[in-house]
């Protein structure tokens, strides 16, 4: 038998039996995943309608606050607690004048507020603005000031008004007959925002606000109602007997709040389904009792400092709630099948996939037997086959690796022969020019003898040439040391003042060709080697990037720590290095400068200087256009300061 049709015997059992006890699972676990969905879902709603029912009736905190500071309604207290105390109010008209013209004009810009009242300790009205009109105060009183609305005599109102903190806000049910001269009778959905008014720390009187019951219809109106769910809003644990269980919201009944502003006694509203239900938790599910739907419902407290509850409860229809997890089962099911179908297709796949890179792998081995170049096996397959693709591939990179390293390794044989000739070269001529050099340093010293201490320019002119010369002597020698191949004299030195000694040498050469020298020095650190040599090399390279960059151009020298390595850049704007002598451009005596202007020396000795000095050099074409020239020098230490210098 095959190994891949034996194979597939093994798989496609595998696969089909595990499968199908996945499937009941997933469906079981669907179902409580997609329950738990939608109670986030339609509780994330509730709980939104609550804030924003919440932030509607703060508002209200707020603005009353803010109209009890004002200064008509300051200027009226004191006036207020004269009338309280059964006083004569001097000058109560006026600021009776001056506060409804205050509450007229605000009225009209927060159109929101429906009726303003100023009322006395005992509830009477003595101020109120409705619509942004005033109603004039017409009742005749015992006393010389009139009422606009007299309270009834309520014991329940009057001991609402009076349990209000002096320094809190707090809310009542005005007396009915407040409400009916707006137009309205029954129970008020919501209670008005009182503050009290105190004048030397005694209450004089209450500002109330009516609340915008327009407004709440509309945030809830907006409010998204999910799974097609019914709205629905009530009282709950109310100290008022009248309006304990009443309905305040219903989108099955139609009620609004407004429209809750209608002759209903609470033993009526009770007869709704929603208030017949226990709501055991703050927050929860429970089902109707027709079996028909579900309800969801979440408690608030709207208003602070107060045990009475508002239930917002969304029903939902079952149908709603399990038609998309029937459909999710049907899909799930004909997922099943599908999958069972495919799980043919697949063990016959798997079976192909594990002979197949048998085969290549037996393939491969074949073709590097018989010296054909070994191509990468692409690792794939079970864990053996793996394994030996990988062995096999690791075989083949190691080749490939000791190749490269050969062809390094005579590269470096031949670039050492071509440097060999410049020892070979220094040796011959290195004595010629030395001789002239001593000659100089003999002439200079006996004219710097003979000069008077006077001529000062000149003296130092013959210095310089001295300094010079001494410099050329000891470079002639270090070449002298390199072509015998002998160890540079090495000794530790600080990079930063190098740097710039160095750079100060190509100053001449820059400024004659009107090329600007920019640095980046990073921090300063300490190179150990022979110091002359090295600088030699960096300045081969410096002259280099001049004469490659054009007239005006510049060139970029940057300095900075690269692990254990200094790496020195030295960038010119110049041509860059053709292809086809990017092989040749260490090579001695080779030069791409007209004849006569080039000796094609620089980079070999830079070369040789860097590698005696376990370094590396090397030379690439930028980006952007010309080429950088790279030395990787190691360090022997490193300290804090930091130098930048531009030429």
């Amino acid at each position: 038998m095959k190994l891949k049709t034996n194979l597939f015997f093994w798989i496609f059992p595998a696969l089909a039996i595990p499968m199908a006890g996945l499937a009941l699972f997933t469906m079981a676990h669907n179902e409580k995943l997609f329950r738990q969905d939608i109670n986030r879902e339609i509780f994330i709603s509730l709980n939104s309608i609550a804030v924003a029912l919440n932030k509607r009736l703060h508002t209200e905190q707020d603005i009353i606050q803010g109209l009890a500071n004002v200064p008509a309604v300051r200027q009226f207290v004191p006036l207020l607690a004269q009338v309280d105390a059964g006083h004569q109010a001097p000058g109560y008209p006026e600021r009776a004048e001056q506060l409804n013209r205050f509450l007229e004009i605000f009225q009209s810009v927060r159109q929101s507020l429906n009726t303003v009242r100023v009322l006395d300790t005992a509830g009477n009205t003595l101020v109120m603005i409705r619509s942004g009109h005033r109603i004039p105060a017409m009742l005749e009183t015992l006393g010389d000031i009139p009422y606009v609305e007299e309270a009834p005599d309520d014991g329940l109102f009057r001991k609402a008004l009076g349990d209000i903190r002096p320094d809190d806000v707090g809310v009542v049910v005005l007396p009915e007959d407040y409400y009916a001269s707006s137009g309205l009778a029954g129970n008020v959905p919501v209670m008005n925002t009182v503050m009290p008014l105190v004048y030397q720390g005694r209450v004089a009187g209450y500002f109330t606000i009516d609340a915008p019951v327009p407004q709440f219809d509309r945030i809830l109106a907006v409010a998204q109602r999910p799974y097609n769910g019914e709205l629905v809003i009530a009282e709950q644990d109310s100290t008022l007997p009248a309006r304990a269980g009443l309905v305040l919201y219903d989108d099955r009944e139609g009620i609004t709040l407004l429209s809750a502003y209608t002759d209903r006694t609470g033993q009526e509203v009770a007869e709704s389904r929603f208030t017949d239900i226990r709501f055991p938790d703050p927050t929860g599910v429970v089902e109707d009792p027709d079996g028909s739907s579900l309800i969801y419902y979440y408690e608030m407290m709207p208003y602070p400092g107060s045990l009475l509850t508002w239930v917002i409860g969304l029903r939902v229809n079952l149908d709603a709630v399990v038609a998309p997890f029937f459909k999710r089962n049907m899909v799930l099911l004909s997922g099943v099948v599908i999958a069972l179908l495919v799980s043919l297709l697949l063990a016959q796949a798997g079976a192909i996939q594990i002979a197949s890179p048998i085969r290549k792998l037996a393939a491969n081995l074949a073709s590097y037997k018989h010296g054909i170049s070994a191509v990468p096996f692409k690792v794939q397959g079970p864990d053996e086959v793996r394994l030996a693709g990988e062995a096999f591939n690791l075989m083949v990179k190691n080749l490939q690796t000791a190749e490269k390293d050969r062809d390094e390794a005579e590269f470096a044989m031949l670039q050492s022969a071509k440097l060999a000739s410049i020892g070979q070269m220094a040796a011959g001529i290195g004595h010629e020019i030395n001789n002239p050099l001593s000659n100089i340093l003999s002439l200079t010293k006996l004219l710097e003898r003979r000069l008077p201490e006077s001529d000062v320019e000149v003296r130092q002119d013959v210095r310089a040439i001295k300094e010079e010369a001494e410099r050329v002597s000891r470079i002639v020698n270090a070449i002298l040391n390199f072509g015998r191949q002998s160890h540079p004299v090495r000794a530790s030195f600080d990079t930063g003042p190098w740097l710039l000694e160095t750079l100060e040498l190509v100053e001449t050469e820059a400024a004659k060709r009107h090329i600007s020298v920019q640095t980046e020095i990073g921090n300063n650190t300490v190179l150990e080697g022979d110091r002359d040599l090295l600088q030699q090399a960096l300045v081969n390279l410096l002259l280099n990037a001049l004469h490659a960059s054009p007239e005006g151009g510049t060139v970029r020298v940057t300095a900075g720590l690269s692990g254990q390595f200094l790496q020195l850049s030295v960038a010119d704007q110049g041509a860059g290095i053709a292809p086809e002598v990017a092989g040749n451009v260490f090579d001695p005596f080779f030069t791409t400068r007209p004849e006569g202007q080039g000796s094609g020396l620089g980079l070999s000795i830079s070369l040789g200087i860097v590698q005696h000095h376990g370094g590396t050099l090397e030379l690439k074409n930028n980006p952007e256009g010309g080429a950088t020239a790279t030395m990787l020098l190691p360090v022997g230490g490193q300290s804090n300061d930091r130098l930048t210098q531009a030429v």
